[in-house]
């Protein structure tokens, strides 16, 4: 550090990213897809709701133990799974992928 320069701020906060970093989640990945009922092409939205809702307890300051918001997301994902299969045979994904972006964000 030059002189006359101050040392850098200390951070407030550190969020560690733990899932599939530092956990090995292919076994309970087998055992959610046999929940699922062998729907394996869910099991990138039941982790990615799993992730958000450890996100929303940690900005909200509330806590949920990692297999209670596991659950939950699990049963959000097949509770909704007949909806994802005729979203995906109405070609309601591909009106998704499709949307233009505003002119003004370009």
């Amino acid at each position: 550090m030059a002189h006359g320069q101050s040392a850098p701020a200390r951070p407030k906060v550190i969020f560690f990213d733990v899932n599939e970093t530092l956990l090995d989640l292919e076994s309970m990945r087998a055992s959610v897809g046999q929940a699922l009922n062998g729907q394996n092409e869910l099991l990138p939205l039941w982790f990615s709701t799993m992730l958000h809702y450890s996100l929303v307890d940690t900005a909200t300051q509330r806590y949920h133990n990692f297999g209670d918001i596991g659950v939950a997301a699990l049963m959000m994902v097949a509770a909704h799974a007949w909806d994802i299969a005729g979203l995906k045979a109405a070609g309601m994904t591909g009106v998704f992928a499709e949307l233009a972006a505003w002119l003004e964000s370009l």
